[in-house]
């Protein structure tokens, strides 16, 4: 499961969803087109899964969707700052640390998250699910996230040397290991 999240959250095992680029979708149609896959999918979802319009929740993803929302903050936010030029500016600022946010905090602390658990998991029968958040419990997640950062911020360096890219790659392979 945590696999799963790890590939969409695009943090490990991202390659493992190239079914769904462009090159492949000769042959994803194909299969979906099947008549049998067909047959199994309608039986396992209901007609109007995704066709409801009551209820909060469908009103919360199709004001996301449909892009209502967003207009709705910017629209206040330039009537706040009575200038629509400066409140894209900061949609843009704030998009931008949401981005960092996530990847600093997220992407980069879940590759040892995983490793961990692999590791725990080789000694013991069972995990429990409070070992997702070891790191936050022992108040590590912000020395890993600073470490996966610097490590980050030197491969990017490396990358402009001819071999730096290369050697520094696989000296920081384990790194992950190291800080589990």
């Amino acid at each position: 499961m945590l696999c799963l999240a790890a590939v969409l959250m695009g943090s490990e095992f991202s390659s493992t969803l190239s079914l769904l680029k462009q090159d492949n979708a000769k042959r994803v149609s194909g299969l979906l087109m099947h008549s049998s896959f067909v047959k199994s999918m309608t039986f396992l979802l209901p007609e109007d899964v995704f066709g409801t319009t009551n209820g909060v929740f469908a009103h919360v993803v199709n004001g996301i969707t449909s892009g209502s929302f967003v207009k709705t903050l910017f629209l206040g936010l330039s009537t706040i700052v009575h200038s629509k030029d400066i409140a894209g500016i900061c949609f843009v600022v704030m998009g931008l640390c949401i981005s960092v946010f996530y990847r600093v905090y997220i992407v980069n602390v879940l590759p040892v998250i995983n490793r961990r658990l692999f590791l725990e998991g080789r000694v013991y029968a069972k995990l429990p699910l409070d070992r997702l958040v070891y790191l936050m419990r022992i108040r590590k997640q912000m020395n890993v996230a600073f470490v996966r950062l610097v490590k980050s911020m030197i491969l990017i360096i490396m990358n402009f040397t001819a071999i730096g890219g290369v050697y520094f790659y696989y000296v920081y392979f384990f790194s992950g290991l190291y800080l589990s």
